[in-house]
């Protein structure tokens, strides 16, 4: 998963249809998507195409 939000962030920087992401929105997102993974990557997920989004529902607590 690393790479995977490695490759994320790296896109969210750089200008595409829409304009590039301030350093902090990006920062602020990638805690906000790391509190949400981790567990998932404690539960053995090591594939962010493993993540269903059922299981991201299931998981109120992490994502509040």
């Amino acid at each position: 998963m690393t790479g995977q939000l490695a490759t994320w962030m790296s896109l969210r920087r750089k200008p595409s249809r829409s304009r590039p992401r301030t350093p902090d929105l990006v920062r602020y997102q990638l805690r906000y998507a790391a509190s949400v993974l981790a567990p998932l990557a404690a539960a053995g997920v090591r594939d962010l195409a493993d993540v269903a989004p059922l299981q991201l529902r299931a998981r109120p607590g992490v994502c509040a």
